[in-house]
């Protein structure tokens, strides 16, 4: 479906530049997006309302845009970041978005009034990723620091510090329970900590080469990951006194994955720099979707499982500045207006 526009859009739309995207289910051979106007920031995070009907798009022009995927409106823009916003968060169920970017500032929105809550942390560093823990309690910090940070989103007060060999960590996710905090960084090791006691619980020799992105998967019985080494890496994290689980890597070909989500008990997609989304199945090892329409790499990935009203919609954003919606289970369509040009310099 193509969403019309109302009054209060018309005159920005004047001023501006915007594109309308549509992207139908996926077929197994040649999956496309089609788009109408393609002339916006580089599209650095997509995130997904848990429940509700909010998507959050950041980028290269230091704003922050919420989208309504119901209506296929932008509701609100948000200004306070003074870099590149590389990272967005929905703190639980609420309406409350968090962000971060190269100016080191850890920002706090409401999504409904579109005004800016908090500025919950300032560092001295650029920030490549947030987490938030389930029970949305704690926001998790990692970037061009040797220090992952953990900030108690009640009292601001920092409440953990870990330390890491490397100064370059963009993996960064809480398991599904909230107990432990995985990192992974420039050395390709997987480290995992307690959220209560701070204890380092494992390091996980995963990769060659830096770790991109990773997630706790199989009810957090595994950990996947993608890498500069171009593979896929599926951990095991329960001790197997057999040794005959000790996990597998997938070689990723010619692609450097950029991005990854998990879409269900065993599926995954990877955004990459063939400008394409690949998902797979990881207990059968197999590719199962390849998802083209994008001309740019694919760099950041949300999706929304079916429980909340849009089942299987995989949103991606990449450098060719667009934002593009999937759906992966039916056969709707799903359209959404992205933003306008950036004024950014683009490194």
């Amino acid at each position: 479906m193509i969403f019309c526009l109302n009054n209060r859009l018309f005159q920005s739309i004047i001023a501006t530049t915007i594109g309308i995207l549509i992207a139908s289910q996926a077929t197994a051979a040649e999956p496309t997006a089609r788009p109408v106007q393609n002339r916006q920031p580089v599209i650095s995070s997509v995130c997904l309302q848990t429940a509700g009907d909010l998507m959050a798009t950041a980028g290269d022009d230091h704003i922050v845009r919420i989208w309504n995927l119901k209506t296929g409106t932008q509701v609100h823009e948000l200004h306070g970041h003074n870099g590149w916003v590389r990272t967005a968060k929905f703190i639980g169920n609420s309406n409350i978005l968090a962000t971060a970017g190269d100016d080191g500032q850890v920002i706090r929105w409401d999504c409904v009034s579109g005004q800016q809550l908090d500025v919950l942390l300032t560092l001295d560093h650029a920030i490549w990723r947030i987490a938030v823990n389930p029970q949305a309690t704690q926001l998790a910090v990692g970037g061009f620091t040797s220090t992952v940070t953990v900030v108690d989103l009640a009292d601001k007060q920092i409440t953990q510090q870990h330390q890491h060999p490397t100064s370059d960590i963009r993996g960064l996710a809480y398991s599904t329970t909230g107990d432990r905090l995985a990192c992974g960084g420039r050395d390709g090791m997987i480290r995992i900590w307690s959220t209560t006691t701070a204890a380092l619980l494992a390091t996980v020799t995963a990769h060659q080469r830096r770790i991109r992105d990773l997630s706790f998967i199989k009810s957090d019985s595994h950990i996947v990951s993608i890498s500069d080494d171009r593979t896929l890496r599926v951990s095991p994290l329960t001790a197997d006194p057999t040794g005959k689980n000790p996990g597998y890597s997938i070689a990723l070909e010619k692609q450097l994955p950029f991005a990854l989500t998990v879409c269900g008990a065993a599926q995954v997609a990877i955004g990459s720099s063939d400008n394409q989304i690949h998902l797979w199945n990881i207990d059968t090892k197999q590719q199962t979707r390849i998802f083209q329409g994008h001309t740019g790499s694919v760099i950041t990935l949300d999706f929304s499982p079916s429980d909340d009203g849009r089942t299987g919609l995989l949103v991606s954003g990449s450098f060719d500045t667009s934002i593009r919606t999937w759906q992966i289970k039916t056969n709707t369509e799903e359209a959404i207006r992205v933003s306008k040009q950036s004024t950014a310099n683009r490194k």
